[in-house]
């Protein structure tokens, strides 16, 4: 009885040796821990895009209402770095209704059906009450573009939420609040306030879509604090084309004058 358990303790012991031989042959996988998600690291994941953009060509819609008024209007948009846009307001059957430049503060847009021209500094502009928008054409631009300040280097990390980092940026004329999503790194949401005034906007980018390796949002939504809501679907984009400089000129009939 002895010798029958002797064998089969014996048996066992073999066949652990042999396991734990064969094992020894394959070592387990090493499982590298998943990276702690610095602030630092999202936002140089988030703002890889505003970063790498060199220019932007798109075609969207804007609605925008306020006081239960409101209209729509479609429009071709162009941007080159720094600082150059060439927009086409469009008619429901796509004709070009008008055609505006603005370029390092310099304002310029023509309207053929009206035959009508003007030419002079932004700040002018302004002034002539032209733009009726509460939102003003730069900033309108920026948010459509991404230009947002995230690449600013004085941006700073503010706080932690459930889902976002937070980030604030002060600048010349604003005071910038930034949402980034801790998981995908895209911006969800910022908040601009006017320093002097009372002038504010909250912004929220969503439905992001990959365009020609640039994650975007397929629509924006603009909140400001005088009750205007805007809101930019876009239609189409594409982006670091090499768009000639001669797209953001216009070409003015010799008859018409300033």
């Amino acid at each position: 009885m002895l010798k029958v358990k002797y064998f089969v303790y014996l048996k066992y012991l073999i066949f652990f040796f042999i396991l734990s031989v064969i094992l020894n042959c394959f070592p387990a996988k090493k499982i590298t821990p998943p990276k702690k998600i610095t602030p630092e690291n999202a936002l140089k994941k988030a703002n890889a895009s505003e970063k790498n953009l060199k220019t932007f060509a798109g075609r969207l819609n804007i609605k925008v209402r306020k006081n239960k008024k409101g209209f729509s209007t479609n429009i071709e948009l162009l941007h080159k770095k720094p600082d150059k846009f060439a927009i086409y307001f469009k008619s429901s059957l796509g004709v070009n209704l008008l055609k505006v430049v603005f370029r390092n503060d310099s304002l310029l847009y023509f309207r053929s059906d009206e035959g009508r021209f003007y030419s002079d500094s932004y700040d002018n502009f302004l002034k002539t009450k032209t733009w009726e928008w509460d939102i003003d054409l730069k900033t309108l631009l920026y948010f459509i573009v991404g230009k947002t300040g995230l690449t600013d280097p004085k941006i700073s990390f503010l706080k932690s939420e459930k889902k976002y980092f937070v980030y604030i940026l002060e600048v010349d004329e604003w005071i910038k609040k930034f949402w980034i999503d801790k998981k995908k790194f895209f911006l969800k949401k910022s908040y601009w306030i006017k320093k002097r005034g009372d002038e504010s906007f909250l912004i929220h980018y969503e439905k992001y879509k990959r365009f020609g390796g640039f994650n975007y949002p397929k629509e924006i939504k603009i909140n400001s604090s005088s009750g205007e809501r805007v809101k930019i679907k876009f239609r189409k984009i594409k982006v670091n084309l090499d768009l000639e400089e001669k797209r953001f000129e216009i070409d003015i009939p010799s008859n018409l004058e300033n």
